[in-house]
């Protein structure tokens, strides 16, 4: 079967995002192409525009992201779309360099490991934010809270206390009290992926924080992360 990404520039990026996770498994047919992955939090992306991919068929299978990671930089410096033909047990790229030569790469597949997002209800809070990634300087195990009608970040470490306050905030929901602590370590995304962000949603239930990004240029996608509460 035959998949031609037209945008392997933010393929790219998603996939150095993801370079460090232990698997990234893809679930394309004609009308989505998703990508999921998990470690603490969730990650989550779907696209449903042509102008990201073509395919006419439908397959799931999983792939090591730091070899897949590494074979795509050979070819950071196209500009014409990455032709990807998936076979039984193989990802191959295929590409001309010049006109009388070609590289050829496969990819194996490994062990599918499944798709298990979580149904989050029960959202208490919701915020919206133009730009997220200031909080990448807030890393490790931090806290959630409202004070005054602004968001404030609280993490401690080493004996030191951190704060931040956000006042630009667009508050869409506040039915609850928000004291919600978690691993914020999936700020990590802002690293490769925060120049196709555009709104970004944050909701809150008691057990789980929901991450949603609009992605800039593919209206019709979106980007998902649901991180786990922590208890101390």
């Amino acid at each position: 079967m035959k998949l031609i990404i037209y945008d392997h520039k933010f393929f790219r990026a998603i996939v150095s995002t993801f370079s460090s996770k232990k698997y990234l498994t893809f679930n394309i047919t004609q009308e989505s192409f998703q990508i999921f992955t998990s470690e603490i939090a969730k990650y989550f992306i779907s696209f449903s525009d042509k102008s990201f991919y073509n395919f006419t068929g439908e397959i799931v299978f999983t792939l090591n992201p730091a070899h897949l990671h590494s074979q795509l930089n050979l070819f950071k410096d196209k500009n014409d779309p990455l032709t990807i033909y998936l076979q039984d047990k193989s990802f191959i790229i295929q590409s001309n360099i010049t006109e009388k030569s070609s590289i050829k790469i496969v990819i194996p597949f490994i062990s599918y490991f499944s798709y298990d997002l979580e149904d989050i209800v029960d959202v208490h809070t919701k915020f919206l934010l133009k730009d997220g990634k200031f909080l990448t300087t807030m890393q490790g195990i931090v806290n959630y809270s409202i004070e005054n009608d602004k968001l404030k970040l609280k993490r401690e470490a080493d004996e030191v206390c951190e704060e931040m306050i956000i006042e630009n905030v667009k508050f869409m929901e506040k039915t609850g009290i928000l004291d919600f602590t978690s691993s914020n370590s999936w700020v990590e995304v802002f690293t490769h992926l925060n120049l196709y962000f555009t709104d970004i949603l944050f909701s809150f239930a008691y057990n789980a924080m929901r991450i949603q990004f609009l992605l800039k240029g593919h209206e019709s996608g979106y980007f998902e992360i649901q991180v786990p509460r922590i208890s101390i």
